[in-house]
C-alpha cells in the first residue's frame, strides 16, 4: 500500500548466548513471562519478542532511539501477538499489524505494517526462483496479530 510504513526483524532461533531475563531488551512483563517458561522454551520466546520489537522500531523509523522497555508484546494465544505502548511514546498500538514467519535454518522473521485509515494491511508471500542456483524459501506464517 502506498504510504504504509513497514519494518522487519530477523533472528536465528538456534543462536546461543541469550539467557536469563532478557535484561533491558524486554519490558518487565515480558521478562517475567520469559522467566516463567520452561528453560527449553525460553530461547524461542525471546526471539519472538526480539523479532516483533525489531520490526516495530524499524516501522516507526526511529530504531533504537525508542526504549525497548517502553512498549511490549503479549500473546493472548500462542499465535496472536498484541502490542502495548507506553503513553510516553505517543503512539497507538492499534495502528500496527504484525506477522511472524519461520524460515529454513532456524530463523524467524517478523513484519510490522502500519494500518492506514480505512485499510487493513495484508501480507502477500511469493515463491521466487533464484537465478544463482540457490533454492527459494517458502516461509511458514506462525503468528499474526488480529485484523
Amino acid at each position: 500500500m502506498p504510504g504504509t510504513r513497514l519494518g522487519r526483524g530477523c533472528g536465528a532461533t538456534g543462536a546461543q548466548g541469550q539467557s536469563g531475563s532478557g535484561g533491558s531488551l524486554l519490558f518487565p512483563r515480558e521478562a517475567a513471562e520469559l522467566a516463567s517458561l520452561p528453560p527449553e522454551r525460553q530461547p524461542r520466546r525471546f526471539f519472538d519478542y526480539w523479532t516483533f520489537k525489531e520490526s516495530y522500531i524499524k516501522a516507526r523509523g526511529m530504531g533504537l532511539s525508542i526504549p525497548l522497555d517502553s512498549f511490549s508484546f503479549e500473546f493472548p494465544t500462542e499465535e496472536t501477538p498484541r502490542l502495548s505502548v507506553d503513553a510516553s511514546q505517543n503512539d497507538d498500538a492499534e495502528r500496527w499489524r504484525f506477522w511472524q514467519l519461520e524460515l529454513p535454518g532456524q530463523y524467524l522473521m517478523a513484519v510490522c505494517a502500519e494500518r492506514l485509515p480505512g485499510q487493513v494491511p495484508g501480507l502477500s508471500l511469493r515463491r521466487m526462483k533464484a537465478l544463482d542456483g540457490f533454492d527459494s524459501v517458502t516461509p511458514l506464517v506462525t503468528k499474526m496479530s488480529a485484523a
